[in-house]
């Protein structure tokens, strides 16, 4: 499916993909007879396509900061190390782009976002968290709701290695059972807000809830946690828009 398709698609469109559009949202490039998550397809990392729409962020170690502001009793600015100290979970589930690909059990590794706001002592009027790239371009936002699943992460690893840097590092939001498009790479900012916020993407037709629709939204293989963690995975994506800033599309190695 291309962009332009699934932002025409609209909500009966999406209604309809739940109900008989389940072969193009799970086959992926293995092709219409591969496995989901559900039945132990393996993990492979060449499956993912990186996309982008503005350069990539550089950063040495000690130059990245995680600021947390807005509707929260404590600002927070997080070094790599501090971040890295934070009880770790660990996650393995079914990543999906909106053009159909689909990446199958993604073992994945970071921080709660329910960790973080414990940590920052969200206040109760908050509504939403908007999570900003540090490229300077891209955002997203979720519900209070949402962010404070427990399987909702802020990765810095996939499948046991740490992030590569078109793959987001040294942060990324994982976001199982929605569409690639949440998940913010490069994030470098998070605002508690009690107003709600329009992404990148949503500025585009992209609707607020990229809930992926039928059986397979939010398959999971397996989650553990260390240290007071638990476990969760994702990914994200970008592509051509009509009439929109390009993303520049590449496969990873």
């Amino acid at each position: 499916m291309s962009r332009r398709a699934f932002i025409g698609l609209g909500i009966a469109g999406a209604a309809a993909l739940a109900f008989g559009g389940a072969e193009l949202l799970t086959r992926g490039r293995h092709g219409a007879g591969s496995t989901t998550s559900s039945g132990a397809a393996p993990f492979n990392m060449a499956d993912f396509t990186v996309q982008r729409v503005a350069d990539d962020p550089v950063y040495k170690p000690d130059q990245w900061r995680l600021t947390v502001s807005g509707l929260v009793n404590r600002d927070l600015s997080l070094s790599l190390a501090a971040f890295l100290a934070l009880p770790q979970t660990n996650e393995i589930r079914e990543f999906q782009c909106v053009e159909g690909w689909v990446v199958h059990s993604c073992p994945w590794e970071g921080v709660t976002v329910r960790e973080i706001m414990a940590q920052a002592d969200m206040k109760p009027t908050a509504k939403y968290l908007v999570f900003w790239s540090d490229d300077g371009l891209y955002s997203d936002t979720l519900t209070v709701e949402q962010a404070m699943r427990p399987d909702v992460l802020l990765a810095h690893k996939l499948d046991g290695r740490e992030l590569r840097p078109e793959q987001g590092w040294p942060v990324r939001l994982v976001m199982p059972g929605s569409y690639g498009y949440k998940y913010v790479k490069w994030v470098g900012r998070l605002v508690v807000t009690d107003q709600p916020h329009t992404g990148y993407w949503e500025k585009y037709g992209y609707p607020d809830d990229a809930a992926i629709p039928g059986p397979n939204s939010t398959t999971t293989a397996g989650a553990t946690t260390t240290a007071g963690g638990t476990t969760a995975a994702g990914g994200s994506t970008l592509e051509d828009t009509p009439g929109r800033r390009p993303a520049r599309v590449s496969r990873e190695a």
